[in-house]
């Protein structure tokens, strides 16, 4: 009984023995067969496919640190970021703000050396349209004076949660008078075009737009140096679109003008208490003529709406936005010093309560 136990056992691990064996044999005649298939793969891959470089972005080494503290929260690179000028005194007033600006008007689609045909309007029986104005003929100069934008919420209330001030601002803007000049033979300077000969008059169609608005800034910052600067403004506008030698006002239109602006400022001090700002902005104006006025009846226009896109160069006076105790409190509470801190922001709380 023994030895046929012995033997039962024997056969059971020769036969798991052989199966290992059988399940590996193959394996092994199989590995040299695949190889060359692979080297055949890979010998042929570049001339089937051509080599691609991964573009890798790479940081410099404080932003790569930067973003790793972001990521493990860090309190001091979270509010070095996020909330840098948290404590910082509110922007009361700017009393006074300037721009001028380069831009034209009209363009179709996304092509602005083509003016859209819907920008204006014309009356039923109008066979000749100006359906063809060059870019040099819709270049024009903007000049801006905005003033006594006043921080509502602050001067009101003594609070403000952000830094929105709301004032009157006049702009006008007009186009470049460009005689026509021939550079080149594909290069022709034509200015502002005249109007068909079937409307029965001489004159140029060069739009000249007045506007008063009310304003709206916003303004976001990051640093103790510069800001960014958005705004907004709506009003109403009073257009002249023909020039001629006499200057003659009729006919005029009238109606409605929005404008959006995106810009950075940089920050000037000075002995005063005012400081002072100056940057560039990106401004879109969207100019609506509802109403026509034409006495003389010349014109065959009944409407416009003239999209506008300019550069501005700003320069501005405003008070407010200083150090404040609680800046120095905050850092000094970010280090861990925070007997320090507390007389500070004790400091910080009795100059603004609310």
């Amino acid at each position: 009984m023994i030895i046929r136990g012995i033997n039962k056992a024997l056969r059971i691990v020769v036969i798991s023995f052989l199966g290992t064996v059988a399940s590996l044999y193959p394996q092994e005649e199989e590995v040299p067969n695949e190889k060359p298939a692979v080297e055949e793969e890979r010998l042929e891959a570049p001339s089937i496919k051509p080599g691609r470089k991964r573009f890798k972005l790479k940081l410099p080494p404080a932003a790569q640190e930067m973003v790793q503290a972001l990521m493990r929260g860090e309190k001091k690179v979270v509010e070095a970021v996020f909330r840098p000028m948290e404590f910082r005194e509110p922007i009361a007033t700017i009393p006074a703000e300037g721009r001028f600006g380069v831009g034209f008007y009209g363009w179709e689609g996304l092509n602005p050396l083509k003016i859209n045909p819907t920008s204006i309007s014309y009356s039923e029986d109008t066979e000749d349209k100006l359906t063809e104005i060059s870019f040099s003929g819709r270049m024009g100069s903007f000049l801006e004076m905005e003033g006594g934008q006043t921080n509502l919420s602050y001067a009101l209330f003594g609070k403000s949660y952000t830094d929105i001030l709301t004032g009157l601002g006049i702009r006008y803007s007009s186009i470049f008078p460009f005689p026509r000049m021939e550079i080149r033979d594909d290069l022709i300077i034509t200015g502002p075009p005249n109007v068909p000969e079937s409307w029965g008059i001489e004159r140029k169609f060069s739009p000249s737009v007045l506007e008063l608005n009310i304003v709206s800034s916003y303004i976001m910052r990051w640093h103790p140096k510069w800001f960014i600067h958005l705004k907004y403004s709506y009003g109403v506008n009073y257009t002249r679109f023909y020039k001629d030698q006499r200057m003659d006002s009729s006919p005029y239109g009238t109606g409605t003008s929005s404008a959006y602006s995106a810009g950075l400022k940089m920050i000037t001090e000075s002995p005063s208490e005012a400081r002072y700002a100056w940057g560039l902005e990106v401004r879109h104006i969207y100019h609506r003529v509802n109403t026509i006025h034409d006495e003389l009846e010349i014109t065959p226009i009944t409407g416009m709406s003239l999209p506008n896109l300019g550069v501005f160069f700003t320069f501005s006076a405003f008070y407010g936005g200083r150090k404040t105790a609680g800046d120095e409190a905050k850092k000094l509470f970010l280090n861990e010093d925070y007997v320090a801190a507390r007389p500070k922001f004790k400091e910080f709380i009795n100059t603004y309560p609310n």
